[in-house]
């Protein structure tokens, strides 16, 4: 069995980084909503709509961090690939110009 800290697991699975876009939209999301909670205390009738406002913030936040993952995944994998490229991995099966 592998020790959890064992980063000998494939690098191109699910980066750990995608986890901290997660904690961020939490994060997000409770301050948001705790703002809301506050707007809905001052504005009379308000109550009525503060779900409705949390569960459309939360979408958007979602929304952002699905995004965010996109383009993490994205440019992680053009860097392996120029990684790959510089070291060898990619090169061409071409001989060299001459």
């Amino acid at each position: 069995m592998a020790e959890q800290g064992d980063r000998s697991q494939d690098i191109h699975s699910q980066p750990q980084d995608v986890g901290k876009f997660d904690a961020a939209r939490h994060m997000a999301e409770q301050r948001i909503d705790e703002a809301i909670d506050q707007y809905v205390k001052k504005i009379p009738g308000a109550e009525k709509f503060a779900a409705q406002a949390k569960k459309a913030s939360s979408g958007i936040l979602e929304n952002i961090e699905k995004q965010a993952e996109g383009r993490f995944s994205g440019i992680k994998n053009s860097a392996g690939g120029l990684i790959g490229g510089i070291f060898g991995r990619n090169k061409s099966k071409e001989p060299p110009a001459q």
